[in-house]
This record gives structure tokens, C-alpha cells and sequence, in this order.
């Protein structure tokens, strides 16, 4: 392998249980976790969207368009329920790595980066991509998925 091939990347990465679990992660760790929270009353519970989006603040178009993504990444709507039922305890209880520092603005408590809200989400995926896979990784292995994943693979 030369200097200029990139590092082996796990094949797990390209699991679509794996990529919604990171999703949410994501979101969650960004600070979003009333998304989280309402995405998981809609799949798990299966409350509409325009009760959703009165409850916590959304549009309905912001729960259908996340719902959308999630649909992008595995299509089938039982297996990311089933999902949900699993991983969500284990995401309720990772700290949020984003805190509001004034009127539309983040600060990064990792790398102590000050920007606007918009941008946390990009922030998290570039440069704290190999945080957001280890912590994927983990919640999938503490829930007891990720055996289950590995084992599928082979």
C-alpha cells in the first residue's frame, strides 16, 4: 500500500443499520435530540407527523423529509423500527458534543470551534468522523448488534 491509498475502510460502514445508527448519532450529538426523540415516537409509536411537529416544535415537512433520509438509507420501514427499539436507549445516553454559545451560534466542546448553528452537523461529519463511526460502533455493540452484523457479513 502506498502513501497515496487511503486507509482500508471497514466494510461495516456501508451497512445500512450501521449508517442509520450514525445518522441518529449524529443528530443526537449535534444537539438535535428532540429529532431524534420525534423520529423515534414516529417509527416506534407511530404518531403522525403533524402531531409530532406540534409536540416538538417541527414542521411536518421536517419530519417526513428526515423520515425520507432514513428511507434513503434502508428501505425497509420494519427493520428501522426494529432498529429504533434497540439503539435509541443506548443513544439517549451519549452527551450532545455542540452547546449553544449565543443567539444562532455552537461552539464544538471538542475542538472548541465557534460557528454557526447550520454548520454543526458538517462540522461532526468531517472532522470528528472517527468519533461518530466509534460511536456507532459502540452503541450497536452494547445493544448487542453488532455481532449479529458482523456474523451476517461473513
Amino acid at each position: 500500500m502506498s502513501i497515496a491509498d487511503p486507509a482500508p475502510r471497514n466494510p461495516l460502514f456501508n451497512n445500512p443499520l450501521f449508517r442509520v445508527t450514525r445518522f441518529l448519532i449524529l443528530q443526537w450529538i449535534s444537539g438535535d435530540e428532540k429529532l431524534v426523540k420525534a423520529l423515534y415516537d414516529s417509527y416506534v409509536h407511530g404518531v403522525p407527523s403533524s402531531v409530532l411537529a406540534q409536540r416538538y416544535g417541527f414542521t411536518t415537512r421536517t419530519i417526513t423529509n428526515y423520515r425520507y433520509r432514513i428511507g434513503s438509507i434502508c428501505s425497509s420501514t420494519n427493520l428501522v423500527t426494529t432498529l429504533m427499539k434497540i439503539v435509541f436507549p443506548y443513544i439517549e445516553k451519549l452527551k450532545p458534543i455542540i452547546e449553544p454559545v449565543g443567539e444562532g451560534k455552537v461552539m464544538c466542546r471538542i475542538c472548541k470551534i465557534v460557528m454557526p448553528e447550520s454548520a454543526a452537523k458538517l462540522h461532526i461529519s468531517y472532522s470528528h468522523r472517527k468519533l461518530l463511526n466509534e460511536l456507532a460502533l459502540k452503541v450497536l455493540e452494547e445493544s448487542g448488534l453488532l455481532e449479529k452484523l458482523l456474523a451476517k457479513q461473513r
